[in-house]
């Protein structure tokens, strides 16, 4: 029982199957089978990140890598108790703030594929590219 949940190293990653291996070195640098991610996201950890490990009771052969968490070399980007964040590799992110009902997304480069409808003012800075018919009305 008391193996059950353990903290380890990521040593390897198998992204397209959403594994990874861990090493526990307090353990005699054991190192996991593949061990599956939680799959709410694809989110993979990166070699050496420190993971929380969910083990079935028969030894670290059958478990689960729960994923990252907080902690010296893992610090929150954003924090405060009225914000969601999710970071995109330190390349963009997602934030919504609940105080100011903001939600902000940022990225060089952003893609909606869909229809759009806006309900309010929109406000653009910087060019604009139509490459359909561009229909208006005063009502």
């Amino acid at each position: 029982m008391k193996n059950l949940i353990r903290i380890g190293k990521v040593s390897s990653i198998n992204y397209e199957l959403g594994t990874v291996k861990v090493i526990f070195s307090d353990q005699s640098n054991i190192v996991t089978n593949n061990l599956p991610m939680l799959s709410f996201e694809y989110n993979m950890p990166k070699v050496n990140d420190l993971v929380l490990c969910l083990f079935l009771g028969n030894g670290i052969s059958n478990g689960f890598c729960l994923g990252k968490y907080y902690n010296q070399n893992n610090m929150p980007l954003e924090h405060g108790r009225d914000i969601f964040y999710k970071d995109f590799f330190g390349e963009g992110y997602l934030k919504y703030d609940k105080q100011t009902r903001t939600l902000t997304i940022s990225a060089e480069n952003i893609q909606i594929e869909g229809n759009i409808t806006v309900d309010g003012n929109l406000d653009v800075t910087g060019d604009v590219l139509a490459t359909g018919t561009i229909n208006g009305s005063n009502i």
